[in-house]
């Protein structure tokens, strides 16, 4: 035929039946040329045969590399395969999963440059598509260009349009161009899908507040506290607190105030409105200290808040 029996032999790692590290480094071991059933004597097949054993022994070593977190290792071993046989399709996914993997590990440590060299690369090598453009967007949300997010990751949708993770980027990049209604609709497409998508959940509380939706904040919130407590944030509870409040449901929101200040004792938003809670609740000395703390971390900032709080006799 007119098409690379190489091409047959190498399968995607996913394709095997067992692919732990322990069953691929038993196949590394085992693999052998005169494993083919192949003619030897014929110099053509034999080369043939040579070539696809190197090739799929690179293949497995970096589909072990992967499995190990060594993701450099793994994409060494794909260029080496790549340049045997660059047309060879377990070679480029092999290619394209550890350039995403290694790229995801680079923007954690925001060397950006470098993380859109291998995501340029493992688009380029035409598999994993979707994988490589949400890795894209995240690059294109990291280096604020939220524009181009949604560029890519209408690409990724036009792939599958029922990934949830990718329905939850395209929210969160509408969000922060300043589409609120528009992020929300993309939002709850995500949690149709999968409603404990926590990610999904936090967004939807937000989206809600922006849109005045006080009663929908409340309710995400008090779900998400009661079943995810570890999962919320400072700001999650300070929000919560400030709800609340204003519910007049006091001893809750001093709860969750309380959680709020101790996530996050640099935010001078928590402790303020620990503050005027406090106050509300009859402790004043709890409240002056509270305004203190607020004070030294913030100091026109406060200035600012108790001139216009009615709480502390300033004039909205």
């Amino acid at each position: 035929t007119d098409r690379n029996p190489v091409i047959e032999f190498s399968a995607p790692s996913s394709h095997l039946v067992d692919t732990t590290p322990q069953n691929l480094r038993w196949l590394m071991a085992s693999y052998r040329p005169g494993d083919l059933p192949v003619d030897r004597s014929n110099p053509e097949a034999k080369a043939l045969a040579d070539k696809a054993a190197a090739i799929g022994a690179l293949v497995m070593e970096a589909s072990l590399g992967r499995f190990e977190g060594r993701y450099e290792d793994a994409l060494k071993a794909g260029r080496k395969a790549r340049e045997m046989d660059p047309a060879n399709r377990a070679v480029l996914f092999e290619i394209a999963a550890s350039a995403n993997l290694l790229a995801g590990r680079l923007l954690g440590q925001n060397r950006l440059d470098e993380a859109k060299a291998l995501l340029d690369e493992a688009l380029a090598a035409g598999e994993q598509p979707l994988a490589t453009y949400g890795s894209l967007a995240t690059w294109a949300f990291v280096s604020n260009q939220p524009a181009l997010a949604r560029d890519t990751i209408e690409k990724a949708l036009a792939i599958n349009p029922n990934v949830p993770d990718t329905l939850l980027k395209m929210a969160l990049c509408l969000k922060q161009l300043g589409d609120p209604k528009g992020a929300m609709a993309w939002c709850d497409k995500a949690l149709a899908i999968n409603p404990k998508l926590l990610q999904a959940r936090f967004t939807k509380a937000d989206l809600c507040l922006a849109l005045g939706d006080q009663e929908g904040a409340l309710a995400v919130y008090q779900d998400l506290a009661a079943a995810h407590p570890a999962e919320m944030l400072g700001q999650d509870w300070l929000a919560y607190g400030q709800l609340m409040a204003m519910k007049n449901r006091l001893p809750e929101a001093r709860k969750a105030l309380d959680r709020a200040v101790q996530l996050s004792p640099g935010d001078p938003r928590a402790w303020y409105t620990l503050g005027r809670l406090l106050l509300a609740q009859g402790d004043s000395r709890g409240a002056a200290e509270a305004i203190q703390k607020a004070q030294a971390l913030a100091p026109e900032a406060v200035k600012t808040w108790l001139a216009k709080d009615p709480v502390f006799g300033g004039k909205p």
